[in-house]
């Protein structure tokens, strides 16, 4: 959906749900030989969970051991086990955070660039042109009912083979894709919100992975709330009247330019 900012700049956004992100488990480098977390997202039905699985969630997880009829003690925390296991590195061990706290969309600074991966949209079998960019045969010149030919796909006698890799026909989509450097324009804290500027992989109701982008994350500059240097760390402090409750009105935009976007030496003699 588009976004428009106090200069009336149009932003084409992906909007993405913080889909209940618990913390499960944490790494250290003294037993682990590394510094990492483990979250799990959404939720899954007890009775699909095998028992081995479902004893390593109650072991971190405290929330998990109750009994059905009893009061969940943090409503924060999962009540059910998470339907996405996945593991993210981290820096340093004071960034840690203590398991069973949960991850909201005020996590991530608005303004920042993320890496945002997943899997991408299965095309099915496709030919040559449509995954490959190849521009096809001749369209006319005595070209027979063979215009979206691939061509040549290899020698004569020698090597007497196709060389592995070539590329041909053959399912695309449906793999994991990673797309850099994508800005956070606004973050609904209420809602669980995160409005991300440009594309994302994956269908509809799909599960993304985002990080800190690698190459350009913006921290540090005017392009990020309150010029913060690091993002909060080990993670945003949990406020129950606004992170989480559902409700609007708890919308935080990014920075706005000093400078109109449309006329900037208009704006600059202003």
């Amino acid at each position: 959906m588009p976004i428009w900012d106090e200069w009336g700049e149009r932003h084409p956004c992906t909007i993405l749900f913080m889909d209940t992100n618990v913390v499960l488990r944490t790494f250290t480098e003294e037993e682990d030989g590394y510094f990492g977390v483990q979250l799990g997202a959404g939720a899954r039905k007890r009775k699909n969970v095998k028992a081995t699985v479902m004893g390593h969630y109650e072991k971190y997880l405290p929330d998990l051991r109750r009994k059905e009829g009893e009061e969940d003690v943090h409503p924060s925390h999962l009540a059910d086990p998470p339907y996405l296991v996945r593991e993210f590195r981290i820096t340093h061990g004071e960034y840690l955070p203590t398991p069973g706290s949960a991850i909201h969309a005020r996590h991530f600074v608005p303004g920042q660039n993320v890496d945002i991966a997943g899997i991408t949209k299965g095309k099915g079998f496709q030919g040559a042109m449509k995954k490959w960019n190849f521009k096809g045969m001749p369209a006319t010149h005595g070209t027979s009912r063979s215009h979206r030919s691939l061509g040549s796909t290899g020698q004569c006698q020698d090597p007497g083979r196709v060389f592995k890799g070539k590329k041909m026909a053959g399912r695309m989509g449906g793999t994991r894709n990673t797309v850099q450097n994508s800005r956070i324009i606004k973050i609904d804290r209420g809602r669980n919100l995160i409005y991300v500027r440009g594309a994302v992989p994956g269908q509809k109701g799909n599960y993304v992975e985002i990080r800190d982008a690698v190459k350009k994350p913006l921290f540090a500059t005017d392009k990020v709330v309150e010029g913060e240097r690091f993002p909060p760390l080990p993670t945003f402090e949990f406020e129950e009247a606004g992170d989480g409750c559902g409700e609007g009105g708890f919308e935080v935009m990014m920075p706005m330019p000093g400078e109109d976007p449309f006329n900037p030496v208009q704006s600059q003699a202003a």
